[in-house]
Protein backbone atom coordinates (compact mmCIF):
# COMPACT_ATOMS: atom_id res chain seq x y z
CA UNK A 1 0.00 0.00 0.00
CA UNK A 2 3.15 2.50 1.03
CA UNK A 3 4.20 1.79 -2.48
CA UNK A 4 0.97 2.22 -4.38
CA UNK A 5 0.42 5.40 -2.53
CA UNK A 6 4.10 6.96 -3.42
CA UNK A 7 3.61 5.84 -6.80
CA UNK A 8 0.21 8.09 -7.05
CA UNK A 9 2.13 11.31 -5.21
CA UNK A 10 4.56 11.28 -7.66
CA UNK A 11 1.74 11.34 -10.47
CA UNK A 12 -0.16 14.42 -8.87
CA UNK A 13 -2.96 12.07 -7.23
CA UNK A 14 -3.00 14.01 -3.65
CA UNK A 15 -6.53 13.86 -2.55
CA UNK A 16 -9.62 11.04 -3.23
CA UNK A 17 -11.15 12.64 -5.98
CA UNK A 18 -8.23 12.55 -8.59
CA UNK A 19 -7.45 9.36 -7.28
CA UNK A 20 -10.80 7.97 -8.43
CA UNK A 21 -10.71 9.69 -12.07
CA UNK A 22 -12.20 7.40 -14.44
CA UNK A 23 -11.45 9.06 -17.97
CA UNK A 24 -11.69 5.72 -20.01
CA UNK A 25 -7.91 7.04 -21.47
CA UNK A 26 -5.59 4.65 -19.98
CA UNK A 27 -7.36 1.66 -20.00
CA UNK A 28 -7.98 0.73 -16.12
CA UNK A 29 -11.13 2.31 -14.37
CA UNK A 30 -9.42 4.21 -11.74
CA UNK A 31 -6.25 5.71 -10.75
CA UNK A 32 -5.52 3.47 -8.28
CA UNK A 33 -5.92 0.74 -10.30
CA UNK A 34 -3.53 2.15 -12.83
CA UNK A 35 -0.79 2.89 -9.69
CA UNK A 36 -1.38 -0.97 -8.82
CA UNK A 37 -0.61 -2.22 -12.43
CA UNK A 38 2.36 0.07 -12.04
CA UNK A 39 3.60 -1.12 -9.15
CA UNK A 40 3.75 -4.67 -10.29
CA UNK A 41 5.77 -3.32 -13.21
CA UNK A 42 2.91 -4.11 -15.63
CA UNK A 43 2.35 -0.46 -16.83
CA UNK A 44 3.91 2.76 -16.29
CA UNK A 45 2.63 5.83 -15.51
CA UNK A 46 3.01 7.91 -18.48
CA UNK A 47 0.56 6.04 -19.61
CA UNK A 48 -1.84 8.21 -17.68
CA UNK A 49 -2.85 11.78 -19.77
CA UNK A 50 -3.57 13.42 -16.59
CA UNK A 51 0.04 12.83 -15.26
CA UNK A 52 1.87 13.84 -18.35
CA UNK A 53 -0.56 16.89 -18.40
CA UNK A 54 0.09 17.71 -14.74
CA UNK A 55 3.76 17.21 -15.36
CA UNK A 56 4.45 18.86 -18.16
CA UNK A 57 2.78 21.78 -16.68
CA UNK A 58 4.78 21.97 -13.61
CA UNK A 59 7.57 21.42 -15.94
CA UNK A 60 6.31 24.82 -17.33
CA UNK A 61 6.13 26.53 -14.02
CA UNK A 62 8.98 25.32 -11.91
CA UNK A 63 12.70 26.83 -12.42
CA UNK A 64 15.07 24.52 -13.56
CA UNK A 65 17.98 25.56 -11.25
CA UNK A 66 16.40 25.77 -7.66
CA UNK A 67 13.31 23.57 -7.89
CA UNK A 68 10.81 26.91 -6.77
CA UNK A 69 8.29 28.79 -9.03
CA UNK A 70 9.54 30.41 -12.06
CA UNK A 71 8.66 34.26 -12.66
CA UNK A 72 5.52 32.44 -15.17
CA UNK A 73 4.17 30.65 -12.26
CA UNK A 74 4.49 33.98 -10.49
CA UNK A 75 2.89 35.61 -12.47
CA UNK A 76 -0.27 33.67 -12.51
CA UNK A 77 -0.09 33.23 -8.92
CA UNK A 78 -0.42 37.01 -8.47
CA UNK A 79 -3.19 37.23 -11.43
CA UNK A 80 -5.31 34.62 -9.62
CA UNK A 81 -4.90 37.07 -6.53
CA UNK A 82 -6.15 39.85 -7.93
CA UNK A 83 -9.33 38.13 -9.90
CA UNK A 84 -10.69 36.63 -6.36
CA UNK A 85 -10.23 40.65 -5.10
CA UNK A 86 -7.26 39.56 -2.61
CA UNK A 87 -4.47 41.66 -4.20
CA UNK A 88 -5.00 44.22 -1.29
CA UNK A 89 -3.89 41.90 1.44
CA UNK A 90 -0.13 41.20 -0.21
CA UNK A 91 3.13 43.38 -0.74
CA UNK A 92 5.35 42.25 -4.01
CA UNK A 93 8.76 42.02 -3.52
CA UNK A 94 11.72 41.91 -5.33
CA UNK A 95 14.89 40.92 -4.12
CA UNK A 96 18.24 41.16 -6.07
CA UNK A 97 21.30 39.33 -4.42
CA UNK A 98 24.48 41.54 -4.11
CA UNK A 99 28.27 40.77 -3.99
CA UNK A 100 26.79 37.35 -5.27
CA UNK A 101 30.09 37.60 -7.71
CA UNK A 102 32.28 37.45 -4.36
CA UNK A 103 30.98 34.08 -3.32
CA UNK A 104 31.26 33.11 -7.13
CA UNK A 105 35.31 33.75 -6.86
CA UNK A 106 35.69 32.54 -3.56
CA UNK A 107 34.22 29.34 -3.67
CA UNK A 108 33.50 28.67 -7.51
CA UNK A 109 30.19 28.24 -9.33
CA UNK A 110 29.23 25.33 -8.52
CA UNK A 111 29.42 25.36 -4.65
CA UNK A 112 27.33 29.26 -5.54
CA UNK A 113 24.88 27.41 -7.22
CA UNK A 114 23.91 25.10 -4.74
CA UNK A 115 23.92 27.48 -2.16
CA UNK A 116 21.50 29.71 -4.39
CA UNK A 117 19.45 26.60 -4.51
CA UNK A 118 19.70 26.19 -0.57
CA UNK A 119 18.90 29.94 -0.25
CA UNK A 120 15.52 29.34 -2.80
CA UNK A 121 14.46 26.19 -0.42
CA UNK A 122 15.22 28.28 2.68
CA UNK A 123 13.01 31.18 1.98
CA UNK A 124 9.99 28.70 0.82
CA UNK A 125 10.01 27.84 4.14
CA UNK A 126 9.40 31.19 5.22
CA UNK A 127 5.72 31.67 3.96
CA UNK A 128 2.28 31.01 4.70
CA UNK A 129 -0.75 29.90 2.33
CA UNK A 130 -0.96 31.77 -0.68
CA UNK A 131 2.33 33.27 -0.20
CA UNK A 132 5.19 32.17 -2.91
CA UNK A 133 8.88 32.68 -3.07
CA UNK A 134 9.40 32.70 -7.30
CA UNK A 135 12.91 32.62 -9.01
CA UNK A 136 13.24 34.87 -11.74
CA UNK A 137 17.13 34.36 -12.70
CA UNK A 138 20.19 35.13 -12.12
CA UNK A 139 20.19 36.09 -8.66
CA UNK A 140 16.75 37.98 -8.76
CA UNK A 141 13.79 36.63 -6.68
CA UNK A 142 10.26 37.48 -6.42
CA UNK A 143 8.33 37.11 -3.49
CA UNK A 144 4.17 37.65 -2.86
CA UNK A 145 3.56 38.24 0.95
CA UNK A 146 1.02 39.20 3.04
CA UNK A 147 1.55 42.81 4.39
CA UNK A 148 0.75 41.38 7.98
CA UNK A 149 3.99 38.72 7.30
CA UNK A 150 5.92 41.49 5.39
CA UNK A 151 8.42 42.53 8.58
CA UNK A 152 8.70 39.13 9.73
CA UNK A 153 9.60 37.95 6.08
CA UNK A 154 12.68 40.27 5.64
CA UNK A 155 13.60 39.45 8.78
CA UNK A 156 13.44 35.85 7.82
CA UNK A 157 15.63 36.23 4.91
CA UNK A 158 18.04 39.01 6.83
CA UNK A 159 19.50 36.12 9.13
CA UNK A 160 19.65 33.09 6.40
CA UNK A 161 22.82 31.85 6.27
CA UNK A 162 24.54 29.56 3.00
CA UNK A 163 26.68 26.51 3.14
CA UNK A 164 28.84 26.34 0.72
CA UNK A 165 31.39 23.13 0.84
CA UNK A 166 34.85 24.11 0.68
CA UNK A 167 37.55 21.07 0.43
CA UNK A 168 35.05 18.84 2.13
CA UNK A 169 34.52 21.70 5.29
CA UNK A 170 30.96 23.29 5.18
CA UNK A 171 31.16 27.18 5.54
CA UNK A 172 28.63 29.26 7.05
CA UNK A 173 27.94 32.93 5.81
CA UNK A 174 25.29 35.66 5.42
CA UNK A 175 23.95 36.81 2.49
CA UNK A 176 23.59 40.59 1.50
CA UNK A 177 20.47 41.60 -0.65
CA UNK A 178 18.36 44.82 -2.17
CA UNK A 179 14.36 44.41 -2.49
CA UNK A 180 12.01 46.90 -3.71
CA UNK A 181 8.51 46.47 -2.26
CA UNK A 182 5.02 47.68 -3.80
CA UNK A 183 2.17 47.11 -1.05
CA UNK A 184 -0.62 46.05 -3.76
CA UNK A 185 -3.86 48.07 -3.93
CA UNK A 186 -7.46 47.00 -4.19
CA UNK A 187 -7.63 48.59 -7.18
CA UNK A 188 -4.77 47.12 -9.11
CA UNK A 189 -5.69 44.64 -11.93
CA UNK A 190 -2.54 44.45 -14.14
CA UNK A 191 0.48 42.08 -12.79
CA UNK A 192 2.30 43.70 -15.03
CA UNK A 193 2.12 47.01 -13.58
CA UNK A 194 3.19 45.81 -10.23
CA UNK A 195 6.19 43.96 -11.72
CA UNK A 196 7.23 46.99 -13.20
CA UNK A 197 6.62 48.87 -10.11
CA UNK A 198 9.14 46.55 -7.85
CA UNK A 199 11.74 46.47 -10.44
CA UNK A 200 11.89 50.46 -10.55
CA UNK A 201 12.04 49.93 -6.64
CA UNK A 202 14.76 47.38 -6.38
CA UNK A 203 16.55 50.02 -9.03
CA UNK A 204 15.87 52.75 -6.35
CA UNK A 205 17.63 50.26 -3.82
CA UNK A 206 20.70 49.49 -6.31
CA UNK A 207 21.37 53.30 -7.14
CA UNK A 208 21.07 54.30 -3.39
CA UNK A 209 21.96 54.30 -0.31
CA UNK A 210 19.12 52.98 1.31
CA UNK A 211 18.85 49.00 0.79
CA UNK A 212 15.10 48.41 1.16
CA UNK A 213 13.14 50.86 -1.04
CA UNK A 214 9.22 51.12 -0.98
CA UNK A 215 7.83 51.89 -4.59
CA UNK A 216 6.08 55.51 -3.48
CA UNK A 217 4.08 58.28 -5.24
CA UNK A 218 7.39 59.95 -5.79
CA UNK A 219 8.72 57.01 -8.20
CA UNK A 220 4.83 56.74 -9.57
CA UNK A 221 5.15 60.47 -10.82
CA UNK A 222 8.46 59.29 -12.23
CA UNK A 223 6.96 56.54 -13.75
CA UNK A 224 3.99 58.37 -15.72
CA UNK A 225 6.51 61.00 -17.15
CA UNK A 226 8.63 57.97 -18.61
CA UNK A 227 5.51 56.67 -20.10
CA UNK A 228 4.43 60.38 -21.55
CA UNK A 229 8.18 60.71 -22.88
CA UNK A 230 7.74 57.12 -24.88
CA UNK A 231 4.11 58.27 -26.27
CA UNK A 232 5.10 61.41 -27.23
CA UNK A 233 8.66 60.18 -29.62
CA UNK A 234 6.67 59.23 -32.61
CA UNK A 235 5.08 63.00 -32.74
CA UNK A 236 8.23 64.63 -31.76
CA UNK A 237 9.90 62.72 -34.52
CA UNK A 238 7.50 63.82 -36.98
CA UNK A 239 7.65 67.18 -35.92
CA UNK A 240 11.19 67.51 -35.44
CA UNK A 241 11.90 68.40 -32.09
CA UNK A 242 15.05 66.89 -31.94
CA UNK A 243 17.13 69.61 -32.62
CA UNK A 244 21.06 68.92 -33.32
CA UNK A 245 23.42 71.29 -31.57
CA UNK A 246 27.31 71.01 -32.79
CA UNK A 247 29.88 71.13 -29.78
CA UNK A 248 33.54 72.69 -31.24
CA UNK A 249 36.72 70.72 -31.18
CA UNK A 250 39.38 73.68 -31.18
CA UNK A 251 43.20 73.16 -31.50
CA UNK A 252 43.70 76.06 -28.89
CA UNK A 253 47.22 75.91 -30.39
CA UNK A 254 46.68 77.10 -34.06
CA UNK A 255 43.16 78.78 -33.04
CA UNK A 256 41.28 76.46 -35.35
CA UNK A 257 38.11 74.26 -35.40
CA UNK A 258 39.23 71.06 -36.61
CA UNK A 259 36.16 69.00 -35.40
CA UNK A 260 32.51 69.00 -34.06
CA UNK A 261 30.05 66.42 -31.96
CA UNK A 262 26.77 65.90 -32.60
CA UNK A 263 24.75 66.57 -29.60
CA UNK A 264 20.89 66.09 -29.68
CA UNK A 265 18.19 68.41 -27.64
CA UNK A 266 14.47 67.77 -27.71
CA UNK A 267 12.57 70.95 -28.37
CA UNK A 268 9.00 69.90 -27.07
CA UNK A 269 6.21 72.52 -28.00
CA UNK A 270 3.49 73.13 -25.17
CA UNK A 271 0.26 75.00 -25.53
CA UNK A 272 0.21 78.83 -27.16
CA UNK A 273 3.38 78.48 -28.78
CA UNK A 274 5.62 78.07 -26.22
CA UNK A 275 7.78 75.48 -26.19
CA UNK A 276 10.22 74.02 -23.27
CA UNK A 277 14.22 72.36 -23.88
CA UNK A 278 14.31 68.58 -22.60
CA UNK A 279 17.53 67.78 -20.73
CA UNK A 280 19.18 64.42 -22.60
CA UNK A 281 19.76 63.13 -18.93
CA UNK A 282 16.07 62.57 -18.64
CA UNK A 283 14.91 61.27 -22.57
CA UNK A 284 17.87 59.37 -22.79
CA UNK A 285 17.72 57.00 -20.53
CA UNK A 286 14.13 55.99 -21.30
CA UNK A 287 14.76 55.59 -24.81
CA UNK A 288 17.75 53.19 -24.15
CA UNK A 289 15.40 51.00 -22.14
CA UNK A 290 12.87 50.69 -24.38
CA UNK A 291 14.96 50.73 -27.66
CA UNK A 292 13.57 54.21 -28.95
CA UNK A 293 17.60 55.44 -28.93
CA UNK A 294 18.13 53.13 -32.54
CA UNK A 295 15.54 55.33 -34.49
CA UNK A 296 16.83 58.43 -32.51
CA UNK A 297 20.46 58.02 -33.30
CA UNK A 298 20.01 57.59 -36.96
CA UNK A 299 17.86 60.51 -37.03
CA UNK A 300 20.37 62.38 -35.63
CA UNK A 301 22.84 61.03 -38.43
CA UNK A 302 20.64 62.07 -41.09
CA UNK A 303 20.42 65.51 -39.60
CA UNK A 304 23.56 65.72 -39.75
CA UNK A 305 24.47 64.89 -43.08
CA UNK A 306 22.15 67.26 -44.37
CA UNK A 307 23.86 69.81 -42.47
CA UNK A 308 27.59 69.19 -43.91
CA UNK A 309 25.51 68.92 -47.33
CA UNK A 310 23.97 72.30 -46.71
CA UNK A 311 27.50 73.50 -45.91
CA UNK A 312 29.34 72.87 -49.19
CA UNK A 313 26.45 73.90 -50.77
CA UNK A 314 27.26 77.22 -48.86
CA UNK A 315 30.92 77.11 -50.21
CA UNK A 316 31.71 75.93 -46.15
CA UNK A 317 34.51 73.14 -45.64
CA UNK A 318 33.29 70.59 -43.60
CA UNK A 319 35.05 68.92 -40.59
CA UNK A 320 34.97 65.96 -38.80
CA UNK A 321 31.51 65.56 -37.06
CA UNK A 322 31.67 62.60 -34.63
CA UNK A 323 28.05 61.04 -33.49
CA UNK A 324 27.13 59.14 -30.78
CA UNK A 325 25.47 55.70 -30.96
CA UNK A 326 24.34 53.79 -28.52
CA UNK A 327 25.29 50.17 -27.42
CA UNK A 328 21.87 49.24 -28.18
CA UNK A 329 22.98 48.83 -31.94
CA UNK A 330 25.43 46.16 -31.50
CA UNK A 331 22.27 43.80 -30.64
CA UNK A 332 21.57 44.03 -34.46
CA UNK A 333 23.71 42.08 -36.91
CA UNK A 334 25.26 44.85 -38.38
CA UNK A 335 25.27 48.71 -38.11
CA UNK A 336 26.96 48.48 -41.31
CA UNK A 337 24.36 47.09 -43.31
CA UNK A 338 21.66 49.06 -41.30
CA UNK A 339 22.89 52.38 -42.72
CA UNK A 340 24.10 50.67 -46.27
CA UNK A 341 20.70 49.29 -46.83
CA UNK A 342 17.81 51.30 -44.51
CA UNK A 343 19.54 54.45 -44.87
CA UNK A 344 20.65 54.67 -48.19
CA UNK A 345 24.62 55.07 -47.31
CA UNK A 346 25.64 52.39 -49.49
CA UNK A 347 29.47 53.71 -50.03
CA UNK A 348 32.55 53.50 -47.29
CA UNK A 349 30.47 53.10 -44.75
CA UNK A 350 32.58 50.41 -42.52
CA UNK A 351 31.92 50.06 -38.33
CA UNK A 352 35.25 50.19 -36.24
CA UNK A 353 34.74 49.00 -33.14
CA UNK A 354 37.38 49.98 -29.95
CA UNK A 355 39.75 51.07 -32.34
CA UNK A 356 40.18 48.81 -34.43
CA UNK A 357 39.98 47.96 -38.14
CA UNK A 358 37.82 45.79 -39.89
CA UNK A 359 38.01 42.97 -40.59
CA UNK A 360 38.73 40.93 -43.77
CA UNK A 361 36.27 38.62 -44.05
CA UNK A 362 37.04 35.24 -45.50
CA UNK A 363 35.90 33.45 -48.59
CA UNK A 364 36.19 29.98 -47.90
CA UNK A 365 36.21 27.38 -45.07
CA UNK A 366 39.50 26.62 -44.67
CA UNK A 367 39.69 28.36 -41.63
CA UNK A 368 36.64 25.94 -40.53
CA UNK A 369 38.54 23.32 -42.03
CA UNK A 370 41.55 24.30 -39.91
CA UNK A 371 40.16 23.79 -36.30
CA UNK A 372 37.88 20.49 -36.98
CA UNK A 373 34.81 22.09 -37.80
CA UNK A 374 32.10 21.12 -40.00
CA UNK A 375 30.18 24.25 -41.36
CA UNK A 376 27.16 25.23 -39.99
CA UNK A 377 27.82 22.28 -37.02
CA UNK A 378 29.01 24.00 -34.57
CA UNK A 379 27.82 26.31 -31.36
CA UNK A 380 29.73 29.42 -31.07
CA UNK A 381 29.84 32.10 -28.18
CA UNK A 382 31.67 35.35 -28.59
CA UNK A 383 33.25 36.59 -25.51
CA UNK A 384 36.05 38.64 -22.99
CA UNK A 385 37.44 35.93 -20.76
CA UNK A 386 36.73 37.14 -17.37
CA UNK A 387 34.69 35.39 -14.41
CA UNK A 388 31.62 37.31 -14.89
CA UNK A 389 31.19 36.04 -18.11
CA UNK A 390 30.76 32.65 -16.47
CA UNK A 391 32.38 30.39 -19.65
CA UNK A 392 32.94 27.88 -17.20
CA UNK A 393 29.39 27.47 -17.06
CA UNK A 394 28.98 26.96 -20.11
CA UNK A 395 31.79 24.63 -20.66
CA UNK A 396 30.39 22.57 -17.71
CA UNK A 397 27.19 22.54 -19.37
CA UNK A 398 28.38 21.47 -23.37
CA UNK A 399 30.20 18.67 -20.82
CA UNK A 400 27.33 17.06 -20.07
CA UNK A 401 24.90 18.24 -22.70
CA UNK A 402 24.27 15.97 -26.07
CA UNK A 403 24.70 18.10 -28.20
CA UNK A 404 24.38 16.00 -31.64
CA UNK A 405 27.89 16.13 -32.87
CA UNK A 406 28.15 20.28 -32.43
CA UNK A 407 31.76 21.62 -30.99
CA UNK A 408 31.32 24.32 -28.46
CA UNK A 409 33.48 27.35 -30.16
CA UNK A 410 34.70 30.26 -28.05
CA UNK A 411 36.06 32.93 -29.64
CA UNK A 412 37.75 35.52 -27.56
CA UNK A 413 40.93 35.90 -24.64
CA UNK A 414 41.92 37.90 -22.19
CA UNK A 415 43.55 41.54 -22.65
CA UNK A 416 46.84 39.86 -20.30
CA UNK A 417 47.49 36.54 -19.49
CA UNK A 418 45.95 35.73 -15.94
CA UNK A 419 45.53 32.62 -14.09
CA UNK A 420 41.18 32.75 -15.07
CA UNK A 421 41.89 32.63 -18.48
CA UNK A 422 44.50 29.58 -18.39
CA UNK A 423 42.72 27.68 -16.46
CA UNK A 424 39.85 28.57 -18.68
CA UNK A 425 41.30 27.54 -21.61
CA UNK A 426 42.69 24.08 -19.93
CA UNK A 427 39.16 23.85 -18.91
CA UNK A 428 37.76 24.04 -22.64
CA UNK A 429 40.50 21.77 -24.17
CA UNK A 430 39.38 18.84 -21.66
CA UNK A 431 35.86 19.42 -22.31
CA UNK A 432 36.90 19.05 -26.34
CA UNK A 433 35.74 22.68 -26.80
CA UNK A 434 37.70 24.94 -29.44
Amino acid sequence: ASVVNEILESMHKVDEEKRHIDCGSCGYRTCIDMANSVAMCYSRKENCVHYEKDENERLYLTDSMTGIPNSTFFNQHMKNLIERGRGGEFAAICINLTEWELVNNRFGYQNADRSLVELAETMCRFIEEDEMVAHQGGVVFQAVIRKRNLNRFIHDIEGVKIHPNVNKKELEIGISFIAGIYMIQNNDNTVGDIITRINIAAAEAKDGDIRIVYFNQEMRDKLISSMETIEAFPDAVKNNEFLVYYQPKVNAKERRLVGTEALVRWRKDLKDGISTVISPGVFIPIFEQNGFIRQLDFYVLETVCRDIRRWIDEGIEPVCVSVNFSKKHFSSESIADDLAYNHGRSKGVDVICNGVGAPTKPTGHQYLDSLGLERGNYILTLARFVPEKRLDLLIDAYSRCDTHGMKLVIAGDSDHDDPYSRALKERATAAGAT
